[in-house]
C-alpha cells in the first residue's frame, strides 16, 4: 500500500501524457527529428524537454507495472501458504481425534534408574532367582522386616539376595497378586520407593507393605529396605480360633479363656432379662465378663447352637443358641446371640452379646400358683389382684347359667372375685381331682368337684381352670369353666 501511494503522482503524469498524445491538436513542422514530426500541443522549442520527460515517465510506468506484478505474486503466494496451513491444521486435528489412544508403555525418556528397576521387576515375576540376583550389586545389603511375624532378617551380597527370594517364597504372600499404591522414582538419588496392598480376600494374612531401593553408579541394587506385613495363610483360621475359644470357655478356665481375647478387646454385654448393659475392656475385662455371667446362672447350662456362621474374610463369627427342655431353664435362659470379631492375630477384639437371662428358679410356676391359692383363700381382693399381671385377661364361663364374662387387668381380677363371691359355690369346700403344672410353658391346669352337702339347694358341678403365667410369674391368662347354679 505504501508503494502505491509513493508512485501515485508519477502515474498521474503518465496518464496525462497518454491523454495528450491522443488529442487532435498536433503541431506539424520541421523539427530536429525530420519533417512531419508531430508532438501534441507542443512547439518545436519544447521538443527536447518534452522528449526527456516522455522517456522519464515511460520508465516510471514500467517500474509501476513491475512493482504491481511483484505485489500480486507476493499476495497470491501468501494466500496459498495460508490455505495450505489451514488445510494442514484440519488434517492434523482430524488425525488426532480419530486415531486410537496409544497403549501405555514405558516412556522412551525414562531414566536409567527407572529402567533398571523395571528390569528387576520383570525378572522377579519370572521367579528366576539367579537372574534376579544379577540385578543386585555384589556388596548389596538387604534388610527385611516382617510385621506379621515380628521377624527381622539381613541379607548380604548376591547370595543373600537369592536367600531373600527363597525366604519370601516360603511366606506365601510374595507370590499372590498385589496392587501397587505408590511408585516413586528419584533419578537424582537413584532411588525407588513403592508401596502395595492385597485384595481384601487375603488381607487377613497379607497386609500393606513397602520397599525402598537404592542403586549404585552401575545401576545395580546396592540397598533394599523391605517392610512387609505377612503371615502364613491358614485355611479356616477364624473357625479354628473360635473353636479354641469355645473349648476354653466350656472348661471354665478363666485365664485360658481370657488369653483368647486381644489386649485391647471391648466386650458389650446386654441382658434383655434384667435390662442391664455392661462393657468390659481387655483381657481382665474378659475374665470379669465370665464371672458376671456365672452369677446369672444360665452360662453354665448346656445350650444348643441354632445358628453358627463364620466369615473368614471378615474374621467374624455369629452364633445364636437356645436351651433345651432337658435343662428346664427355658423360662429364665432364653434364646441369645453373640457376634465375635477377630483381629489379624486371631484374637477376639470385639464381642457383642445379647442374652435374655434371668436367674433360674426351680419350680417357679408351681411356687407362683401355690402363692395365688394361699392369697385367694384369704379373700383379700387387693392382695389377690397383685398375683395377676397388669394386662391380664380372665374368661369366666358358667355352664349352669350359660353366662360368659370377661375381666381385664388387676381391677378386672377384683371384679372377678366379687362376682364369684356372689355365687354360693365359690366358697364351698371342693376336692381337687386334677392338678398339672408345666414349668416350661408356665401353665397350671386344675379340676375339682364338690362333695354332697346336706340342705344345699343349689348345684355345684365339676369345674376346671387353666392358668398361664408370664415371665415374671404373674397370672397372664385365666380361663375358668364352672357349673354352678343357685
Amino acid at each position: 500500500m505504501s508503494l502505491d501511494q509513493s508512485l501515485l503522482p508519477r502515474s498521474q503524469q503518465i496518464m496525462t501524457w497518454c491523454r495528450r498524445r491522443r488529442a487532435d491538436d498536433y503541431y506539424i513542422g520541421d523539427t530536429a527529428d525530420g519533417p512531419h514530426s508531430a508532438l501534441p500541443g507542443r512547439r518545436p522549442t519544447e521538443v527536447a524537454d518534452f522528449m526527456k520527460e516522455d522517456s522519464s515517465l515511460a520508465d516510471l510506468h514500467w517500474e509501476v507495472q513491475q512493482a504491481r506484478a511483484g505485489m500480486e505474486k507476493t499476495v497470491a503466494r501468501a494466500w496459498c501458504l495460508a490455505f495450505a496451513g489451514l488445510a494442514l491444521g484440519f488434517v492434523t486435528t482430524a488425525a488426532f481425534l480419530l486415531s486410537p489412544s496409544p497403549a501405555t508403555a514405558p516412556s522412551l525418556g525414562a531414566g536409567r534408574t527407572e529402567l533398571a528397576f523395571d528390569y528387576f521387576e520383570q525378572t522377579l515375576k519370572m521367579w528366576d532367582s539367579r537372574r534376579t540376583a544379577e540385578t543386585f550389586a555384589d556388596n548389596v545389603i538387604i534388610r527385611f522386616y516382617n510385621q506379621g511375624t515380628k521377624e527381622e532378617k539381613t541379607f548380604v551380597g548376591k547370595t543373600g539376595a537369592v536367600a531373600l527370594l527363597e525366604y519370601a517364597t516360603g511366606l506365601g504372600c510374595a507370590k499372590l497378586q498385589d496392587k501397587i499404591i505408590v511408585r516413586d522414582v528419584d533419578e537424582a538419588a537413584k532411588m525407588v520407593y513403592i508401596t502395595w496392598d492385597y485384595p481384601r480376600s487375603i488381607s487377613s494374612f497379607c497386609g500393606s507393605s513397602a520397599e525402598m531401593y537404592i542403586f549404585d553408579s552401575n545401576y545395580k541394587i546396592v540397598r533394599l529396605n523391605a517392610l512387609v506385613d505377612w503371615r502364613i495363610p491358614t485355611p479356616n483360621a477364624t473357625l479354628a480360633a473360635f473353636s479354641h475359644f469355645e473349648r476354653m470357655q466350656e472348661a471354665w478356665d478363666l485365664d485360658a479363656t481370657a488369653e483368647t481375647f486381644s489386649e485391647d478387646a471391648i466386650v458389650r454385654f446386654h441382658n434383655l432379662g434384667t435390662g442391664k448393659e455392661h462393657v468390659y475392656e481387655g483381657r481382665a475385662g474378659a475374665k470379669d465378663l465370665l464371672l458376671h455371667a456365672e452369677k446369672l446362672g444360665c452360662a453354665k447350662f448346656k445350650d444348643r447352637i441354632v445358628t453358627r456362621e463364620v466369615d473368614e474374610q471378615a474374621r467374624m463369627v455369629y452364633i445364636s443358641w437356645r436351651y433345651p427342655r432337658s435343662e428346664k431353664v427355658s423360662n429364665f435362659c432364653r434364646p441369645s446371640t453373640e457376634v465375635y470379631t477377630f483381629d489379624r492375630d486371631f484374637k477376639i477384639s470385639r464381642l457383642n452379646t445379647i442374652v435374655d437371662w434371668r436367674t433360674p428358679r426351680a419350680n417357679a410356676t408351681l411356687d407362683a400358683f401355690n402363692h395365688f391359692e394361699v392369697v385367694l383363700k384369704t379373700w383379700d381382693l387387693e392382695k389377690t389382684a397383685r398375683t395377676f399381671a397388669k394386662d391380664t385377661i380372665v374368661t369366666f364361663y358358667n355352664q349352669g347359667t350359660k353366662e360368659l364374662k370377661t375381666f381385664k387387668g388387676r381391677l378386672g381380677a377384683q371384679e372377678l372375685l366379687l362376682y364369684a363371691t356372689s355365687l354360693p359355690c365359690a366358697k364351698r369346700h371342693d376336692v381337687i381331682t386334677v392338678r398339672r403344672v408345666d414349668e416350661e410353658s408356665r401353665t397350671v391346669y386344675v379340676a375339682w368337684e364338690y362333695p354332697p352337702l346336706a340342705n344345699f339347694t343349689g348345684h355345684c358341678g365339676s369345674s376346671g381352670e387353666m392358668y398361664l403365667f408370664d415371665e415374671n410369674f404373674e397370672i397372664y391368662r385365666m380361663n375358668a369353666l364352672v357349673d354352678w347354679r343357685a
